[in-house]
């Protein structure tokens, strides 16, 4: 920062320079993103919950074995009974939050925040993404992201620690998956992180870890799979939090009695979201800008367009098309991140295009909003409403959320 003063004026003037200017942009929007998801995920768990960011946590083996089930399981014999349990959920949810965001700060610090590292970190598709709709927040892809993040880490390390980093951050992976099988998708990311990490084995041992850790995974998917649930294990599991000092009623309405839903009512009610959810194009593309215009992308395309093949099933499942982008980006991020690379300054991003490109829209977790209310609409105007309201309602929503808290 450097102070000067004008003779004529006689006013002291500040001008801060271009590297703190960047810094406290960037930072200042990552934990206003934090922070809000927290604060207005805080007030419901002050209330007994949420039906989906507390309740598919809570989602146990007390009805038998059941996907989603591992973490629930862990929380009914480990965790505190009653509200000190769900404020102990909270602080772990908030955890995997900030070990992600300080792997993503460490690297914008490593590159002096340059405004193409601000726009692929910062973009509403990456981790700011929880800020733009607090409903994505705490989630169970958390939990794949971390192990990531715990791979990239260790990677680089030929140490023998680094060695059993990694190996927990394998561990952690396969916990994630019996904890969502939403996470399996992050299979080719671990893949990539092993294939490309600081080691002496050569290409066939390589080959060999990497085939053991896919069987594994791909066992426990099927393993996952073929234990969908029931709504009866539903009811049943809601009566395990009763036992336990939980509210039921604020716990068991999403998550946990979506448990055994026929795939057929999943289909038919994804359906009747379009042609409206075609919204969500324009802005998957607008969220792959950043990572098109690096030099990681022009040497990895296989990778990434494997990695988009793998959550392309989330689309045809799930209604969350938000979150299936934001895990496909934060994926990308983190293997760019991984691999070291200094984003290279282009005629693409500047000071404005950054500013305007992580502030002008966001994504929601899923639906679209038609202006003023919050109700769905099943026709062609949905698809230029959903990108208006991520325009234009932007700062509306980042306000309702902390408004909401107090």
């Amino acid at each position: 920062m450097k102070v000067y003063s004008s003779e004529n004026t006689k006013k002291i003037r500040f001008r801060i320079a271009p590297y703190y200017q960047r810094c406290i942009f960037a930072l200042s929007l990552l934990f206003s993103a934090f922070g809000f998801s927290c604060l207005s995920y805080a007030r419901q768990i002050q209330l007994g919950g949420s039906d989906w960011l507390t309740g598919e946590w809570l989602i146990n083996y007390s009805s038998g074995f059941v996907r989603r089930g591992l973490v629930g399981e862990v929380y009914r014999n480990v965790f505190p009974e009653g509200q000190l349990g769900l404020w102990c959920l909270f602080i772990f949810q908030c955890s995997l939050y900030a070990l992600l965001l300080s792997f993503f700060i460490n690297y914008l610090i490593k590159v002096r925040f340059s405004w193409p590292s601000l726009a692929l970190v910062c973009s509403p598709a990456s981790f700011a993404f929880i800020g733009w709709d607090s409903s994505a927040f705490a989630r169970k892809e958390s939990l794949g992201f971390v192990s990531l993040v715990i791979i990239a880490i260790a990677a680089p390390r030929v140490s023998a620690l680094g060695r059993i980093i990694k190996y927990v951050g394998l561990f952690f992976f396969i916990v994630s998956i019996f904890a969502s099988e939403i996470n399996f998708i992050m299979l080719p990311s671990v893949i990539y992180l092993l294939i490309h990490s600081n080691t002496k084995l050569d290409k066939f041992q390589l080959l060999i870890k990497s085939s053991l850790v896919s069987v594994v995974s791909m066992f426990s998917l099927i393993f996952i799979v073929f234990a969908r649930g029931s709504r009866l294990q539903g009811e049943e599991i809601c009566e395990s939090l009763t036992a336990i000092g939980l509210n039921k009623d604020t716990l068991c309405s999403g998550a946990i009695s979506a448990l055994g839903t026929p795939t057929q009512e999943i289909h038919s009610q994804l359906l009747s979201y379009f042609p409206a959810y075609f919204g969500y194009l324009p802005l998957l593309l607008l969220a792959i800008i950043p990572i098109l215009t690096t030099s990681w992308f022009r040497k990895n395309k296989l990778w990434v367009l494997l990695i988009f093949s793998f959550s392309l099933p989330l689309y045809f499942f799930g209604y969350d098309y938000g979150r299936w982008i934001h895990m496909f980006i934060v994926q990308i991020t983190i293997l760019i991140i991984f691999k070291g690379i200094e984003l290279e300054k282009n005629f693409v991003w500047n000071s404005a295009a950054v500013t305007f490109f992580v502030t002008l829209w966001g994504i929601q977790h899923s639906g679209y909003i038609k202006w003023g209310t919050n109700s769905a609409f099943n026709t062609f105007e949905g698809v230029f409403t959903n990108l208006l309201s991520s325009v234009l309602g932007i700062f509306r929503l980042m306000l309702a959320n902390l408004w909401s808290f107090f």
